[in-house]
């Protein structure tokens, strides 16, 4: 018997808060009609498939990381402008680890909204590579080895991966002024 008052908004806040506890890949529509206290077949009044929440989960997490980042970088030099987005990006994964993940998903064969937010994250990218002399092709390596480093180190320190009794804050300033500097080389 559907819950009254369930809607989309509910059960993606739900999901949210799922993946955020239990990871990207632990969703499922049975575990979410469990936590949401309805059958499964309820939630196919809201939404079509678990692909289509993940789709739904991926648009509102590159959303808020977008927000956080346009935050970060705005009115800044090219590098506080790239440390700001660094740190905007670790910021967001700590705080929504599940959402985090969902921002990892290629947005490259979605249509609509996903696509569009994720692009825009790019070109905010691209425009801080800019002021480093980096366009085009050479912008777009240096774009997929900042969100490789990123992710990264990002994805070891989610995991605990780093076990050592060093300030994990000072590793990451040290990380992106690596990254920095290493921008001559593309």
């Amino acid at each position: 018997m559907p819950r009254a008052g369930l809607s989309q908004v509910d059960i993606i806040e739900n999901a949210s808060l799922f993946i955020n506890e239990h990871g990207l890949e632990q969703l499922s529509l049975g575990k979410l009609a469990q936590r949401l206290k309805v059958k499964p077949p309820s939630l196919y009044n809201h939404i079509a498939s678990l692909d289509a929440l993940k789709d739904q989960l991926t648009l509102k997490a590159i959303s808020l990381l977008k927000q956080d980042l346009l935050k970060a970088t705005v009115a800044k030099t090219q590098q506080e402008a790239l440390q700001g987005f660094a740190h905007a990006y670790r910021r967001f994964a700590l705080n929504n680890p599940g959402l985090f993940q969902a921002t990892l998903r290629n947005v490259e064969d979605k249509q609509g909204e996903i696509k569009k937010e994720g692009y825009e994250i790019l070109e905010l990218i691209l425009s801080i590579l800019k002021g480093f002399g980096l366009e085009g092709e050479q912008a777009l390596h240096a774009t997929r080895s900042l969100r490789a480093n990123l992710a990264g180190f990002i994805m070891l320190e989610l995991n605990e991966g780093f076990a050592m009794p060093i300030n994990s804050e000072e590793s990451f300033d040290k990380h992106v002024q690596g990254f920095i500097k290493s921008l001559s080389n593309f």
